[in-house]
């Protein structure tokens, strides 16, 4: 689920349901093929979407649809590329007018960036793995990527969008699936193992939930700003909604 503002909200997982309401009515958006990544920011939302008649089941083809984030008119977005075959599925990042797609590009990984709305687009080389991709995670000031090595998972930082990354110490072994947000260069949270981990510097990490092995399942982690962040625990038997009002270093559950 992601919101652009306090109106204007998507949650998607193949099918894409919209608000435009804070959340009071949703209906669902014609779209056709399954969403895999959605982002918004600028006045725009940025869906991923599967490109292929089966739908998900075996598909590496992608194409990528935007909208004004009022309202539900959905083009095609025109791009240098998207992967085809058996590619890993591209993820999307935004800072203001800014676009990031982090893209297999057949043997290797590129990061296709548009500065301008999405007119004009330039390929700078990617973090990850071309055969594994990546999660990007874009905030102000800086771009972080979650990278499966095979085994477990690696964090890339960038602070100068994206044409250079460096190598952020892990907290401890991040699974490949792992979820990260952040907000700037320092204040970010991930799911690792044990917990859900955070820093509030971008180099020192220390685990601010604490849960079972195997019960952990955060689909989703994201800040407002340096102070408030979400996160969603799918693991729980009916699941649960975290939140955090110091920057990541203490959660509690949202009750309804």
């Amino acid at each position: 689920m992601r919101f652009a503002d306090r109106m204007n909200g998507w949650a998607f997982g193949g099918a894409l349901w919209a608000t435009h309401d804070g959340g009071a009515s949703w209906r669902r958006v014609p779209l056709a093929h399954p969403v895999t990544a959605l982002a918004a920011s600028g006045g725009v939302v940025w869906a991923v979407v599967v490109d292929c008649a089966s739908g998900t089941s075996g598909c590496g083809s992608y194409a990528v649809d935007r909208s004004p984030v009022g309202s539900d008119h959905w083009n095609r977005a025109s791009l240098p590329g998207l992967p085809s075959g058996s590619a890993p599925a591209p993820s999307v990042g935004l800072q203001g007018d800014a676009i990031y797609l982090l893209v297999n590009h057949g043997s290797t990984e590129e990061l296709d960036v548009s500065v301008d709305g999405g007119t004009h687009w330039q390929e700078r080389p990617g973090p990850c793995s071309a055969d594994l991709g990546g999660t990007l995670t874009a905030s102000a000031g800086a771009l972080w990527a979650v990278c499966p090595t095979g085994m477990l998972a690696a964090l890339h930082r960038s602070l100068d969008g994206g044409r250079s990354w460096s190598v952020v110490r892990a907290p401890g072994a991040l699974e490949n699936s792992a979820t990260l947000g952040a907000y700037g260069p320092q204040v970010a949270a991930v799911s690792s193992a044990g917990g859900l981990s955070a820093t509030s510097d971008g180099a020192h990490w220390t685990l601010a939930v604490r849960l079972p092995a195997g019960r952990l399942h955060i689909t989703y982690v994201g800040f407002t700003d340096k102070d408030v962040g979400y996160a969603i625990d799918a693991g729980a038997t009916i699941g649960q909604l975290l939140r955090t009002d110091d920057g990541g270093a203490h959660w509690t559950v949202v009750h309804f």
